[in-house]
């Protein structure tokens, strides 16, 4: 009976079961796959693509997104990639250009001033000159380079051009200047034991997050209305950090610069505020040669001089300095809030109370400790 009634129960299904159209669409068969334009939208850099030209090995000469496909060796004589074009992207893809000895930049531009460029995600390494160059033979504004190491090139690391931006990139061991920009913005980027200047900017610039480590040079040198922030120099034989005119240093570290500087302000008219200066050889941690600036709340610690302003006409405010040689140096003319020395407790503090070593209430006092 139960056989029966299985069989009932799977005629029943098959009875109602409904096929599919036997009858194909009208019309040719379509491919259903991605065309590799779809897949890969972007060009290859090759010799057919982007043929080379001149003592350049390829020559980007229309807008599009580009990117290599395997490293790129630059013989002697030759640049790697010139741009010839606006509104390019060069997506390195993780691969290197490499210089051979004799040759010249990694990537260039060329002709009138090209705009809106941008490189990424790769390194560039022992080119005979400049590992990127967008600033000489053809400027270039409004640029990007992000995610890329620049080493050990004959000259500078990154030359660009005005509103450039750098990001979370390296430059290391090159012959001259790291990354040097018109105006712009650098962050999160490391500039470590070039022959020259970490970070050059030459106005107009924000510099934020960024370390400058063993240059021959200066660590960061910036122009008239610059700003730099939450950044380390250390140990970089020609100082610490110097700005121009308008500018703003803050929150940042500044050590080991022997025999120049921690920071120096050759402008007017900047503000200078919750710096560390330390161990600065026998130079200032901060050093003042021009007037109406603010100096505010920075810690100067076992530098040759702590503070040294000398000419007359800013402001002195909440600053610290202890262990130096000289702890102040302050030009007449200046608007120095007091400086008060501190006295140690003459006992260990242990409970909820302690009267503290103060002998001012003023707020804007500086104290040596």
């Amino acid at each position: 009976m139960r056989s029966v009634l299985l069989l009932a129960v799977i005629a029943a299904s098959t009875t109602c079961a409904v096929a599919g159209p036997l009858t194909p669409p009208a019309g040719p068969i379509a491919p259903t796959l991605k065309t590799l334009n779809e897949v890969e939208p972007r060009t290859l850099i090759n010799a057919t693509n982007t043929p080379g030209i001149g003592t350049n090995l390829f020559n980007i000469a229309q807008p599009g997104s580009y990117y290599l496909g395997a490293d790129l060796i630059v013989p002697s004589g030759f640049s790697g990639i010139v741009i010839n074009a606006s509104d390019v992207t060069i997506d390195l893809n993780g691969f290197a250009i490499r210089g051979q000895p004799g040759s010249l930049d990694g990537i260039r531009t060329a002709g009138t001033t090209r705009r809106n460029l941008a490189v990424l995600n790769g390194s560039i390494a022992s080119m005979g000159e400049d590992g990127i160059d967008f600033a000489q033979s053809g400027s270039a504004a409004n640029t990007r380079v992000e995610g890329v190491q620049a080493s050990q090139c004959g000259a500078v690391g990154m030359r660009l051009w005005e509103s450039a931006v750098v990001r979370g990139c390296t430059l290391a061991e090159n012959g001259s200047v790291g990354v040097s920009i018109g105006s712009g913005l650098i962050e999160s980027t490391v500039a470590r034991a070039n022959g020259d200047t970490g970070f050059y900017a030459s106005s107009n610039a924000v510099v934020r997050g960024c370390t400058a480590l063993s240059n021959t040079g200066i660590g960061f040198r910036v122009g008239n209305r610059s700003v730099v922030t939450d950044s380390t120099a250390a140990i970089n034989a020609g100082g610490g950090i110097l700005v121009a005119e308008s500018c703003v240093v803050e929150r940042c570290s500044v050590s080991g610069s022997t025999n120049s500087f921690g920071i120096s302000v050759s402008g007017a008219g900047c503000l200078i505020r919750n710096n560390t200066c330390d161990a600065n050889g026998n130079s200032p941690g901060i050093r003042v040669s021009n007037s109406d600036n603010r100096i505010e709340g920075n810690n100067l610690t076992f530098n040759g001089m702590g503070l040294q302003i000398t000419v007359p006409g800013s402001i002195i405010i909440r600053n610290t300095a202890s262990g130096n040689t000289t702890n102040w140096s302050i030009a007449a003319g200046n608007a120095v809030a007091p400086i008060i020395q501190t006295a140690t407790n003459t006992a260990a503090i242990s409970g909820s109370f302690y009267a503290g070593s103060f002998t001012t209430t003023d707020p804007n006092a500086n104290f040596t400790y």
